[in-house]
């Protein structure tokens, strides 16, 4: 059974899509980490304080990416299978 050029095509360009944004999640988790002291020090935070931040921010950027991939799937952007 062949897969239409077209829909290979869209998986081609969903699997990139997928590595681009993975990869920055890491990224932006590494500059985080590095930022860490420096947010330590000029908020006055605990190691915990530090750790709590940390996770507020991640939660919320994996909410927000939640939130743009079910708008997507709604809208018809992205087909959901």
């Amino acid at each position: 059974m062949s897969v239409p050029k077209l829909v290979a095509t869209n998986r081609a360009l969903v699997l990139t899509a997928m590595i681009f944004a993975v990869a920055m999640t890491f990224i932006d988790q590494t500059i985080v980490s590095v930022a860490a002291p420096s947010i330590q020090s000029e908020l006055g935070l605990s190691n915990t304080g530090v750790q709590w931040a940390i996770n507020s921010y991640l939660l919320a950027l994996a909410r927000c990416l939640r939130s743009v991939a079910a708008s997507q799937i709604r809208s018809g952007i992205v087909a959901w299978w």
